[in-house]
């Protein structure tokens, strides 16, 4: 955390004021970007844990999720960065959520698939502490599947519970993958 924080002194300053100058532990920096007619950029980092996401809403414009279901962004992720956020008078961060999905009308056979398919990520320490807060025994209980409307009730349901951007990991799956590919993205683009 300590390095991160650093690390984000440096960037920081220089992303939305143009110019820095840092001298710490580990960085020394003077630099400064001139863009005609620009606007600062987008801040973000990837939080989980508490410490982590203390930083995010403190210091960013919010945190990048993956694997994290709807219960953990809303009782853990969601309330953490946004007490951050109002701690150090920052605007409300962005809650970007990473999760598999696919439109399909074999809701347990994608989520079968998707266990498979992403199974490293439940053994990864990190995405498996949040799988263990969602109670999931691993990421195809956490991805998001079922025709249009079960879909679009899981993304609302993410929404309500304080995520405020879908990074959406399409994963084909059935008999025809790339018809339920364009269904996950004809979904997505109409919402």
């Amino acid at each position: 955390a300590k390095h991160v924080r650093e690390y984000l002194n440096v960037l920081l300053p220089l992303v939305k004021d143009g110019g820095v100058s840092y001298q710490g532990e580990l960085y020394r920096v003077a630099g400064q970007i001139q863009v005609a007619e620009g606007r600062p950029i987008s801040v973000m980092i990837s939080a989980l844990a508490p410490a982590m996401l203390k930083i995010a809403g403190s210091m960013t414009d919010g945190t990048i999720t993956w694997m994290t279901g709807v219960k953990t962004i809303a009782t853990h992720v969601a309330p953490s960065i946004n007490a951050a956020a109002r701690e150090a008078g920052r605007p409300a961060p962005r809650v970007v959520v990473g999760l598999p999905i696919a439109v399909t009308d074999d809701a347990a056979a994608a989520r079968e698939l998707a266990g498979k398919a992403f199974q490293m990520y439940g053994a990864l320490p990190n995405y498996r502490r949040m799988l263990d807060k969602e109670g999931a025994a691993g990421p195809g209980d956490v991805a998001i599947a079922g025709d249009e409307a079960a879909v679009e009730r899981q993304l609302r349901d993410l929404a309500s519970a304080g995520a405020t951007d879908l990074m959406a990991a399409i994963f084909p799956v059935g008999a025809d993958p790339a018809a339920s590919a364009a269904r996950t993205r004809a979904l997505l683009g109409s919402l």
